[in-house]
């Protein structure tokens, strides 16, 4: 399953490029894609997340339509999701 993953804000400067595309085995829920983000840009792990949880200050979204924080939630297959920092939201 790929999702595409777009960074803004801090996370923008963390990861060292704008976006990204990940192929994960579904089901895929956030904390894993989060820990995959983590291993694959070591600059978001402890700054924007850490250990597949985000910390405060940074924020997801899934299609830019509702912001998610529990780990547990699961994505669907299309979902394109949005790591930012709260103040890069508006």
């Amino acid at each position: 399953m790929e999702i595409s993953v777009e960074f803004f804000g801090i996370p923008r400067q963390r990861a060292g490029q704008p976006d990204t595309t990940l192929s994960l085995t579904a089901p895929v829920t956030l904390g894993m894609l989060l820990e995959e983000l983590g291993q694959r840009f070591p600059g978001l792990e402890g700054e924007c997340m850490e250990q597949g949880v985000l910390r405060t200050g940074c924020l997801a979204s899934f299609d830019g339509d509702r912001f998610v924080s529990d780990p547990a939630e699961v994505i669907v297959e299309g979902t394109s999701v949005l790591i930012l920092s709260a103040e890069a939201g508006g």
